[in-house]
């Protein structure tokens, strides 16, 4: 059973690289049809919602950092990441106290004490037209604590002033909100 589970992480990760590679031959423009898999800048979408051709795309990579506690070969670390197919690369997840209606690490030992999303932004130095951002929420965390949140003016005042000051203390140039269900 474990050598199946090993495998299963193992053939998950050559996908998901034969993916990225796969993604990296498309030209990250829009096509005349519109159905580009790749986003584009919203400002280059007329009210129509076409998007022009030759309009420059997004190529949107997510980093899911539980990755590091796959055993074996399965194991995918910052280190692992091809920052040079993806224009933004957002790392997933922190999440939402619901107490104090901050944002805060959902594995504080690897975000903070490993360096997470210190060595994360810091592929910026590598990559330098990377954009990297930052995803709250996600399957996990769920969606009642978001609709409390921001069910309140005074908690979504707190939220946003946490997440300017977690964007700030680790140079993170956005945030993914991923309110699940």
């Amino acid at each position: 059973m474990e050598f199946a589970i090993r495998l299963c992480y193992k053939m998950f990760c050559i996908l998901k690289i034969v993916m990225l590679i796969l993604a990296s031959l498309a030209p990250c423009y829009a096509t005349n049809n519109n159905t580009a898999a790749i986003v584009t800048t919203s400002s280059s979408i007329d009210l129509e919602g076409n998007i022009p051709m030759g309009t420059p795309g997004r190529r949107v990579c997510y980093y899911e950092s539980w990755g590091v506690y796959r055993p074996g070969e399965g194991s995918y670390d910052i280190d692992d990441i091809p920052g040079h197919l993806c224009t933004h690369l957002i790392y997933t997840f922190c999440g939402v106290c619901n107490v104090t209606w901050k944002i805060i690490p959902l594995d504080p030992e690897l975000d903070i004490g490993r360096k997470g999303y210190s060595r994360f932004v810091g592929l910026k130095e590598k990559y330098p037209n990377l954009t990297t951002t930052i995803a709250v929420g996600g399957w996990g965390e769920g969606g009642k604590k978001y609709s409390e949140l921001v069910s309140q003016q005074e908690r979504r005042k707190i939220f946003v002033q946490s997440v300017i000051e977690l964007m700030s203390k680790f140079s993170f140039d956005g945030l993914d909100l991923d309110w699940e269900y």
